[in-house]
Parts: structure tokens; sequence; C-alpha cells
């Protein structure tokens, strides 16, 4: 279906290499319609429509207009829809394959627990490495550091043996070390879908991680959280009233080859 939508956009000559003077005819996907979408902005012209849990576009369209071929009018008027099928809303299955293959690491988080001044445990401060060995002081866990994390003070591993616990650990090339659990820090071992994506205060407001103690009462919202809400606020979008889908897909392609773009 996807196709037989671009049939209606017009074709470009692309160069592939300008020495050989070798060119393409190809569809011109970049081109987007300013079109008269702002002259039906009105309560006439759309209504919103709540996504159900994994309903694809053309399944919505037939519900709506009783055909799969207007699924692209839903990508066309919606902003957030602009990435195409990849920022269409996921089934909750789908979200959780999506969030493990996206958040597959341990990660291990250094949290002041009492002084928000504090930065001796900040990782701006050491000289770990990514590549190299870290090793837990209490059980002898290891990873390979995959990414460093300033901004949350957090070390992302791989290649984990053994199951780490909220200790110290070792950099075995660097000698770089975050600090045992005491009073006044601690190792916070989780799988990365599950640790913090951000902090929030009662208001529901950001707050920074680097600042951050448990004295704070802040509210960790975990990545999958984080995921979660955005697939979330994708469900509810805006649609072309049915009495009016005819007209608008006609005119939408008419202007695609009438010139009356720009670009995207």
């Amino acid at each position: 279906m996807m196709l037989n939508f671009f049939r209606s956009f017009p074709l470009v000559s692309y160069t592939i290499d300008e020495d050989k003077n070798d060119r393409i005819i190809m569809v011109d996907y970049n081109r987007q319609v300013k079109a008269y979408i702002e002259n039906l902005d009105n309560s006439l012209a759309y209504q919103y429509f709540d996504i159900k849990d994994g309903s694809r576009p053309d399944q919505v369209s037939t519900l709506l207009y009783q055909t799969p071929n207007y699924f692209w009018t839903f990508f066309a008027i919606n902003p957030g829809l602009s990435p195409g099928l990849s920022a269409w809303p996921k089934s909750q299955s789908e979200l959780e394959n999506y969030v493990d293959e996206k958040y597959p690491r341990v990660s291990l988080t250094s949290i002041s627990i009492s002084d928000s001044n504090a930065v001796s445990h900040h990782l701006y401060n050491k000289n770990f490495q990514v590549g190299e060995t870290v090793v837990g002081v209490i059980s002898g866990a290891s990873g390979t550091i995959d990414q460093i994390d300033s901004m949350m003070n957090r070390l992302l591993l791989t290649n984990v043996e053994g199951t780490f616990i909220n200790e110290g650990i070792i950099g075995q090339t660097s000698g770089s070390t975050l600090p045992s659990v005491t009073n006044s820090y601690k190792v916070v071992v989780q799988f990365e879908k599950d640790a913090a994506h951000h902090y929030v205060n009662s208001s529901g407001d950001e707050q920074h991680m680097l600042r951050f103690f448990e004295g704070e009462n802040l509210i960790p919202v975990s990545n999958f959280e984080y995921e979660d809400q955005v697939n979330d606020s994708r469900t509810r979008i805006k649609i072309i009233n049915p009495g009016l889908i005819d007209q608008f897909s006609t005119q939408y392609k008419k202007l695609i080859n009438d010139g009356n773009l720009v670009n995207s």
C-alpha cells in the first residue's frame, strides 16, 4: 500500500557519481506538501482518534474510511508521525521487545546517599575506559564497559559474568574505582531497562542527575517507563473527518505534482 501511495510522487534525477555522470531516476521521497491543510484546520475537518493497542495504520484506515488506502493521511497530518512507521504506537508486546533490544546492558549507577554537593563519586573525576573490564570488589563479578554515561553517573556493561551487587568496582586497566557502599555513596546495579532515564520531583519537573541524592526523595522514571510514556503519547492522533477524506486525498496528491511544495 505504501508503494501505491508513492506512485503519486514525481520522479527526480539523482546523480550517483559526477565523474562518471552516473544518474538514476527515483521517486522524490523528500517532498512534503505545503498544502491547504491550514484551510482545513477547523472542527469540521479534523477529529481525534485513540489508537487501540496493536492496531496497524491500515486497520485504522479501514475502520474509519472503509478502506486501508488512506493510512498515509495519518502520517501526513500528524507531525509526531513524520518519521514513518517507526513512530506508530507499538503494541505492549512490541514495546517490551523494543525496550529489551534498545536497553540490553547492565547498569552500574553511583549515587550519593546524603550529600548533593559531593563530587568524588562522579564519573567525570574518574579515568574509566570504554572497553576495559571492571570487577566487583565483593562479588568478583566482571563486565566490559560499553558506555560511560557521565550525565547519569553510570557505567553500562556488556559481557557480564557473575552477579554484581550494590558494591564498589575497580577498573582492571585504568585502576579507577567507584566507592563501595558507605554512609555517603552506593553503587546501584540494575538491568539497563530498569535504570533511571531521569528523575522528577513531586511536581513532575525533571531534575539534574548529578545533583541527585536519595534524601531529596526524587522519583526515578526508568528507561522502560520513559519509552512507555513516549509510546502512550502517540496513541491519540488527528484524523481527517470521513466526509472530507476523498477531497483531502485528491488535493494532496494534486499539490504534490503541481509544485506547491516545501523541502523537508
